[in-house]
Protein backbone atom coordinates (compact mmCIF):
# COMPACT_ATOMS: atom_id res chain seq x y z
CA UNK A 1 0.00 0.00 0.00
CA UNK A 2 1.37 3.25 -1.13
CA UNK A 3 2.57 6.13 1.18
CA UNK A 4 -0.05 9.66 1.54
CA UNK A 5 1.22 12.45 3.02
CA UNK A 6 -1.77 13.87 4.73
CA UNK A 7 -4.39 11.64 6.44
CA UNK A 8 -6.95 14.40 5.32
CA UNK A 9 -6.60 15.14 1.13
CA UNK A 10 -8.74 17.27 -1.00
CA UNK A 11 -9.82 17.42 -4.43
CA UNK A 12 -11.12 20.53 -5.74
CA UNK A 13 -14.34 20.23 -8.39
CA UNK A 14 -14.90 22.84 -10.89
CA UNK A 15 -18.10 23.77 -12.40
CA UNK A 16 -17.80 25.52 -15.90
CA UNK A 17 -20.73 26.91 -17.98
CA UNK A 18 -20.94 27.74 -21.34
CA UNK A 19 -23.09 30.85 -21.11
CA UNK A 20 -23.05 32.30 -24.23
CA UNK A 21 -22.00 31.55 -28.15
CA UNK A 22 -21.76 33.02 -31.62
CA UNK A 23 -19.71 34.52 -34.07
CA UNK A 24 -17.55 37.61 -32.99
CA UNK A 25 -20.71 39.99 -34.99
CA UNK A 26 -22.58 38.45 -33.03
CA UNK A 27 -21.15 38.87 -29.17
CA UNK A 28 -20.62 42.49 -30.32
CA UNK A 29 -24.53 42.85 -30.11
CA UNK A 30 -25.37 40.34 -26.88
CA UNK A 31 -26.43 41.26 -23.57
CA UNK A 32 -23.25 39.35 -22.25
CA UNK A 33 -24.39 37.08 -18.28
CA UNK A 34 -23.93 39.39 -15.14
CA UNK A 35 -24.19 36.82 -12.76
CA UNK A 36 -21.08 35.13 -13.00
CA UNK A 37 -17.89 36.47 -14.78
CA UNK A 38 -17.16 34.89 -18.48
CA UNK A 39 -13.22 34.22 -17.57
CA UNK A 40 -13.20 31.44 -20.03
CA UNK A 41 -13.49 31.22 -23.60
CA UNK A 42 -13.43 28.67 -26.10
CA UNK A 43 -13.22 29.20 -30.11
CA UNK A 44 -14.33 26.16 -32.00
CA UNK A 45 -15.80 25.25 -35.43
CA UNK A 46 -18.55 23.85 -37.13
CA UNK A 47 -19.88 23.10 -40.90
CA UNK A 48 -21.38 26.47 -42.41
CA UNK A 49 -24.89 26.19 -42.18
CA UNK A 50 -27.26 28.03 -44.47
CA UNK A 51 -31.10 28.31 -45.07
CA UNK A 52 -32.87 28.21 -48.47
CA UNK A 53 -35.22 30.39 -48.40
CA UNK A 54 -37.39 29.63 -51.20
CA UNK A 55 -38.17 26.36 -49.31
CA UNK A 56 -40.02 27.53 -46.82
CA UNK A 57 -43.84 26.63 -46.14
CA UNK A 58 -45.77 27.83 -43.45
CA UNK A 59 -49.13 26.02 -42.27
CA UNK A 60 -52.68 27.26 -41.07
CA UNK A 61 -51.97 24.90 -37.56
CA UNK A 62 -48.37 27.30 -37.10
CA UNK A 63 -45.89 25.22 -38.74
CA UNK A 64 -42.53 26.11 -40.58
CA UNK A 65 -40.93 23.72 -43.10
CA UNK A 66 -37.46 24.57 -44.41
CA UNK A 67 -34.33 23.02 -45.98
CA UNK A 68 -30.98 24.16 -44.64
CA UNK A 69 -27.98 23.32 -46.61
CA UNK A 70 -24.52 21.78 -44.42
CA UNK A 71 -21.75 22.60 -45.99
CA UNK A 72 -19.00 20.24 -45.87
CA UNK A 73 -16.15 21.00 -48.44
CA UNK A 74 -17.30 21.10 -51.99
CA UNK A 75 -20.47 18.90 -50.68
CA UNK A 76 -23.60 20.51 -49.23
CA UNK A 77 -25.66 19.01 -47.70
CA UNK A 78 -29.80 19.14 -47.40
CA UNK A 79 -31.53 18.76 -44.19
CA UNK A 80 -35.35 18.91 -44.52
CA UNK A 81 -36.45 20.54 -40.68
CA UNK A 82 -39.85 20.80 -39.59
CA UNK A 83 -40.63 23.41 -36.91
CA UNK A 84 -43.52 22.85 -34.95
CA UNK A 85 -45.81 25.55 -33.50
CA UNK A 86 -43.85 28.48 -34.38
CA UNK A 87 -47.22 30.57 -33.84
CA UNK A 88 -50.92 30.15 -33.41
CA UNK A 89 -51.45 30.38 -37.32
CA UNK A 90 -48.32 30.58 -39.90
CA UNK A 91 -50.50 31.35 -43.00
CA UNK A 92 -49.18 34.19 -45.05
CA UNK A 93 -45.90 34.21 -43.64
CA UNK A 94 -42.46 34.98 -44.91
CA UNK A 95 -39.11 33.74 -44.72
CA UNK A 96 -36.24 36.31 -45.81
CA UNK A 97 -32.85 35.17 -46.02
CA UNK A 98 -30.36 37.50 -48.21
CA UNK A 99 -26.84 36.14 -49.21
CA UNK A 100 -24.79 34.17 -47.41
CA UNK A 101 -28.25 32.69 -46.18
CA UNK A 102 -26.72 32.25 -43.02
CA UNK A 103 -28.94 34.99 -41.16
CA UNK A 104 -33.17 35.18 -41.61
CA UNK A 105 -35.85 37.03 -40.38
CA UNK A 106 -39.74 35.61 -40.74
CA UNK A 107 -42.51 38.40 -41.27
CA UNK A 108 -45.86 37.48 -40.52
CA UNK A 109 -48.95 38.77 -42.78
CA UNK A 110 -48.67 42.62 -41.90
CA UNK A 111 -46.01 42.74 -42.57
CA UNK A 112 -44.74 42.52 -38.80
CA UNK A 113 -41.20 40.77 -37.24
CA UNK A 114 -41.80 37.44 -35.95
CA UNK A 115 -38.36 36.33 -35.15
CA UNK A 116 -35.46 35.32 -36.96
CA UNK A 117 -31.49 35.24 -36.22
CA UNK A 118 -28.56 33.23 -36.93
CA UNK A 119 -29.52 30.31 -38.71
CA UNK A 120 -27.45 27.67 -36.86
CA UNK A 121 -28.41 29.24 -33.70
CA UNK A 122 -31.54 29.49 -33.94
CA UNK A 123 -32.71 26.12 -35.26
CA UNK A 124 -30.91 25.17 -31.89
CA UNK A 125 -31.79 26.68 -29.72
CA UNK A 126 -35.58 25.54 -30.78
CA UNK A 127 -34.04 22.10 -30.50
CA UNK A 128 -35.04 20.87 -34.25
CA UNK A 129 -31.42 20.11 -35.73
CA UNK A 130 -29.64 16.47 -35.95
CA UNK A 131 -26.95 15.56 -33.30
CA UNK A 132 -24.31 15.68 -36.28
CA UNK A 133 -25.17 19.76 -36.73
CA UNK A 134 -24.39 20.07 -32.80
CA UNK A 135 -21.53 18.98 -32.97
CA UNK A 136 -18.69 21.82 -32.78
CA UNK A 137 -14.57 21.38 -32.73
CA UNK A 138 -12.57 22.87 -29.98
CA UNK A 139 -10.01 25.27 -31.42
CA UNK A 140 -8.50 26.94 -28.78
CA UNK A 141 -9.50 27.69 -25.21
CA UNK A 142 -8.22 30.53 -22.81
CA UNK A 143 -9.10 32.93 -20.01
CA UNK A 144 -9.31 36.66 -19.36
CA UNK A 145 -9.29 38.82 -16.20
CA UNK A 146 -8.29 42.32 -14.91
CA UNK A 147 -6.82 43.41 -12.21
CA UNK A 148 -9.63 42.49 -10.04
CA UNK A 149 -11.61 39.95 -12.56
CA UNK A 150 -12.95 42.58 -14.10
CA UNK A 151 -12.14 41.93 -17.81
CA UNK A 152 -14.48 39.27 -19.34
CA UNK A 153 -13.48 37.00 -21.66
CA UNK A 154 -14.67 38.82 -24.94
CA UNK A 155 -12.75 42.18 -23.85
CA UNK A 156 -9.57 39.97 -24.77
CA UNK A 157 -11.29 37.98 -27.86
CA UNK A 158 -11.79 41.91 -29.49
CA UNK A 159 -8.10 41.60 -30.37
CA UNK A 160 -6.96 38.31 -30.05
CA UNK A 161 -4.27 37.00 -32.46
CA UNK A 162 -4.37 33.43 -32.15
CA UNK A 163 -8.31 33.80 -33.29
CA UNK A 164 -7.27 36.07 -35.86
CA UNK A 165 -5.11 33.28 -36.95
CA UNK A 166 -7.65 30.88 -37.11
CA UNK A 167 -10.06 33.25 -39.03
CA UNK A 168 -6.86 33.11 -41.82
CA UNK A 169 -6.79 29.28 -41.24
CA UNK A 170 -10.80 28.32 -41.95
CA UNK A 171 -11.64 27.06 -45.44
CA UNK A 172 -15.26 28.85 -46.85
CA UNK A 173 -17.09 25.65 -45.65
CA UNK A 174 -16.48 26.04 -41.53
CA UNK A 175 -17.84 28.46 -39.03
CA UNK A 176 -15.94 30.03 -36.25
CA UNK A 177 -17.93 30.03 -33.27
CA UNK A 178 -16.91 31.60 -29.85
CA UNK A 179 -18.27 30.68 -26.69
CA UNK A 180 -17.99 32.14 -22.55
CA UNK A 181 -17.99 30.21 -20.42
CA UNK A 182 -17.98 30.87 -16.16
CA UNK A 183 -17.31 29.29 -13.31
CA UNK A 184 -20.72 28.84 -12.12
CA UNK A 185 -19.40 26.16 -8.41
CA UNK A 186 -16.59 25.23 -7.38
CA UNK A 187 -15.68 22.79 -4.05
CA UNK A 188 -13.74 20.93 -1.60
CA UNK A 189 -14.09 17.49 -1.11
CA UNK A 190 -12.47 15.79 1.48
CA UNK A 191 -11.70 12.02 2.49
CA UNK A 192 -10.20 10.45 5.62
CA UNK A 193 -7.64 7.62 4.53
CA UNK A 194 -8.02 3.74 4.80
CA UNK A 195 -6.21 2.05 8.20
CA UNK A 196 -3.06 0.62 7.16
CA UNK A 197 -1.46 3.17 4.74
CA UNK A 198 1.43 5.12 6.10
CA UNK A 199 0.75 8.80 6.60
CA UNK A 200 3.85 11.13 6.53
CA UNK A 201 2.63 14.40 8.28
CA UNK A 202 1.68 14.31 12.06
CA UNK A 203 -1.75 15.10 13.17
CA UNK A 204 -1.29 18.46 14.20
CA UNK A 205 0.62 19.21 10.79
CA UNK A 206 -2.50 17.78 9.31
CA UNK A 207 -4.83 19.90 10.97
CA UNK A 208 -2.60 23.05 9.78
CA UNK A 209 -2.09 21.96 6.24
CA UNK A 210 -6.56 21.86 6.29
CA UNK A 211 -6.72 25.16 7.74
CA UNK A 212 -4.58 26.19 4.91
CA UNK A 213 -6.49 24.85 2.11
CA UNK A 214 -9.89 26.30 3.66
CA UNK A 215 -8.38 29.43 4.34
CA UNK A 216 -6.77 30.03 0.85
CA UNK A 217 -9.58 28.73 -0.66
CA UNK A 218 -12.47 31.06 0.56
CA UNK A 219 -9.38 33.96 -0.11
CA UNK A 220 -10.95 36.37 -2.10
CA UNK A 221 -8.84 36.15 -5.49
CA UNK A 222 -8.89 32.16 -5.66
CA UNK A 223 -12.25 32.15 -7.54
CA UNK A 224 -11.00 34.70 -10.19
CA UNK A 225 -7.56 32.71 -10.40
CA UNK A 226 -6.69 29.88 -9.27
CA UNK A 227 -9.90 28.39 -10.13
CA UNK A 228 -9.96 29.81 -13.61
CA UNK A 229 -6.69 28.85 -14.48
CA UNK A 230 -7.30 25.66 -13.05
CA UNK A 231 -10.55 25.02 -15.49
CA UNK A 232 -8.51 26.45 -18.25
CA UNK A 233 -5.58 24.23 -17.78
CA UNK A 234 -7.41 20.99 -17.36
CA UNK A 235 -9.86 22.01 -20.23
CA UNK A 236 -6.96 22.06 -22.68
CA UNK A 237 -5.02 19.10 -21.49
CA UNK A 238 -8.71 17.30 -21.82
CA UNK A 239 -9.43 18.70 -25.60
CA UNK A 240 -5.62 19.06 -26.69
CA UNK A 241 -7.26 21.57 -28.81
CA UNK A 242 -4.88 22.50 -32.02
CA UNK A 243 -4.25 26.16 -31.53
CA UNK A 244 -3.03 25.96 -27.53
CA UNK A 245 0.23 25.29 -26.76
CA UNK A 246 0.93 25.43 -22.70
CA UNK A 247 -0.72 22.76 -20.92
CA UNK A 248 -1.71 20.72 -23.64
CA UNK A 249 0.40 17.94 -22.93
CA UNK A 250 2.13 17.91 -20.03
CA UNK A 251 -0.86 18.86 -17.60
CA UNK A 252 -0.76 18.80 -14.20
CA UNK A 253 3.15 19.65 -14.23
CA UNK A 254 4.59 21.54 -10.69
CA UNK A 255 6.82 23.56 -12.99
CA UNK A 256 3.70 25.48 -14.39
CA UNK A 257 4.26 28.68 -12.13
CA UNK A 258 0.62 29.05 -13.58
CA UNK A 259 -0.96 26.45 -11.22
CA UNK A 260 1.71 26.77 -8.44
CA UNK A 261 -0.85 27.58 -5.80
CA UNK A 262 -2.21 24.53 -6.04
CA UNK A 263 0.91 22.59 -5.18
CA UNK A 264 1.84 24.93 -2.77
CA UNK A 265 -1.55 23.74 -1.13
CA UNK A 266 -0.72 20.13 -1.75
CA UNK A 267 -4.18 19.45 -3.62
CA UNK A 268 -4.58 15.75 -4.01
CA UNK A 269 -6.51 16.41 -7.65
CA UNK A 270 -8.92 19.02 -9.72
CA UNK A 271 -11.78 17.94 -11.52
CA UNK A 272 -13.48 20.18 -14.18
CA UNK A 273 -16.81 19.37 -15.41
CA UNK A 274 -17.56 21.33 -18.69
CA UNK A 275 -21.68 21.84 -18.99
CA UNK A 276 -22.84 22.73 -22.40
CA UNK A 277 -26.65 22.24 -22.98
CA UNK A 278 -27.09 25.94 -22.20
CA UNK A 279 -26.04 26.58 -25.46
CA UNK A 280 -27.42 23.66 -27.22
CA UNK A 281 -23.88 21.87 -28.21
CA UNK A 282 -21.62 18.81 -28.61
CA UNK A 283 -18.19 19.71 -28.10
CA UNK A 284 -15.38 17.40 -28.79
CA UNK A 285 -11.82 17.27 -30.45
CA UNK A 286 -9.76 15.07 -32.71
CA UNK A 287 -8.76 13.31 -29.08
CA UNK A 288 -12.47 13.75 -27.44
CA UNK A 289 -15.76 12.26 -28.58
CA UNK A 290 -18.56 14.84 -28.73
CA UNK A 291 -20.48 15.47 -25.93
CA UNK A 292 -22.65 18.48 -24.32
CA UNK A 293 -21.33 17.42 -20.66
CA UNK A 294 -17.33 16.56 -19.94
CA UNK A 295 -14.99 15.36 -16.93
CA UNK A 296 -11.41 16.03 -16.51
CA UNK A 297 -9.98 14.34 -13.65
CA UNK A 298 -6.15 14.93 -12.48
CA UNK A 299 -3.97 13.88 -10.15
CA UNK A 300 -1.67 16.93 -8.64
CA UNK A 301 -0.21 15.09 -5.83
CA UNK A 302 2.39 12.42 -5.45
CA UNK A 303 1.60 9.59 -3.35
CA UNK A 304 -0.50 6.63 -4.20
CA UNK A 305 -2.35 5.82 -7.81
CA UNK A 306 -4.95 8.07 -9.28
CA UNK A 307 -7.87 6.51 -7.74
CA UNK A 308 -7.07 5.79 -4.08
CA UNK A 309 -8.45 9.22 -3.33
CA UNK A 310 -11.75 8.46 -4.68
CA UNK A 311 -11.50 4.69 -2.01
CA UNK A 312 -13.66 6.12 0.67
CA UNK A 313 -16.29 7.82 -1.70
CA UNK A 314 -19.56 5.94 -3.28
CA UNK A 315 -19.35 8.15 -6.15
CA UNK A 316 -16.38 8.66 -8.93
CA UNK A 317 -16.05 12.16 -10.01
CA UNK A 318 -14.42 11.23 -13.25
Amino acid sequence: MSNRRYETEFLLNLLVVARIQGRQKDLEQFDLPTGHACNLYMISRAPRLTIDPDTARFTADGDMLVTLIEQQQQRHILHEIHVRHLAENTEGFRLISAWPNDEFDIIDRNGNLVTGGVVALWFRKVGVLPESLLRAEVLYIGQAFGKAGERMAFDRLRSHSTLQRIYSDATPDMQIWLTLCSIDDMGLVTTMDKPGRVIEKAEAENEAHMVEVYRRYHSENFWTREAVTAAEAGLIRYFQPPYNTIFKDNFPDPSHVHISELYELELHSVNVELQASAVETMFGSQVIAPSDLHFAYYQLGEYGDLFSFLETSDEDPS
